[in-house]
């Protein structure tokens, strides 16, 4: 089966509200967008829209929701572009735990200590992500540091993706960063390197 890709203009991302009222317009019935994008919208803006897919930042609860009704699945997906890109996705439902969800064919994730060690169901561990899209980075210093061996996936080559998380037997839950990394529409923000920056003002 296949549909027509809708694009969106560029100029109607960057504004967000904007964008709802074109969905409607275009009568797009499958969405993948970042939370923050979707949240502008009012509900009627996914009439239409069967399947709505978000990723690239934390999704709230507030807007599962809002968005996953009757008729519409909403699914959350994970994968940083070290690992091109999404790597685990979870079904998401009001009420219930905003999950990242278990890990797609190809794909295998762990979740570790510092020392790589893997941590039981409900422990706050990082991610490590291994598979198919795994990439690498073209400076090799930053490559070392966070592509690794993981004994815990039996891998010679893995990603370290700094996000802590807990599994349960339903998928990961997003529990935070190991360092002060944040995302902004689904852009990494480093407050360190603002604070640098600033800093460095006259």
């Amino acid at each position: 089966n296949g549909a027509c890709l809708v694009p969106a203009p560029r100029s109607l991302v960057r504004a967000g509200h904007e964008l709802g009222p074109w969905l409607v317009e275009r009568g797009v019935t499958v969405v993948s967008t970042v939370p923050t994008l979707a949240a502008l919208w009012p509900p009627g803006s996914l009439a239409r829209v069967r399947l709505l897919i978000v990723g690239g930042e934390a999704c709230p609860a507030e807007l599962v929701d809002r968005f996953a009704v009757d008729g519409r699945e909403m699914w959350n997906t994970y994968g940083p572009t070290e690992t091109t890109v999404v790597a685990c996705a979870a079904r998401l439902h009001p009420g219930e735990p905003v999950r990242i969800g278990l890990p797609l064919d190809g794909w295998d994730l762990a979740v570790v200590d510092e020392a790589g060690e893997p941590l039981p169901y409900g422990e706050a561990g990082e991610l490590v992500v291994a598979g198919a899209g795994v990439a690498r980075y073209l400076d090799p210093v930053k490559d070392r540091e966070r592509f690794r061996p993981c004994p815990a996936l039996g891998t010679g080559r893995a990603y370290r993706t700094g996000d802590l998380v807990r599994a349960d037997p339903r998928g990961l839950l997003f529990a935070g960063r190991v360092d002060d990394q944040v995302k902004v529409g689904g852009r990494r923000v480093e407050p360190g390197e603002i604070d640098a920056a600033l800093t460095a003002l006259p």
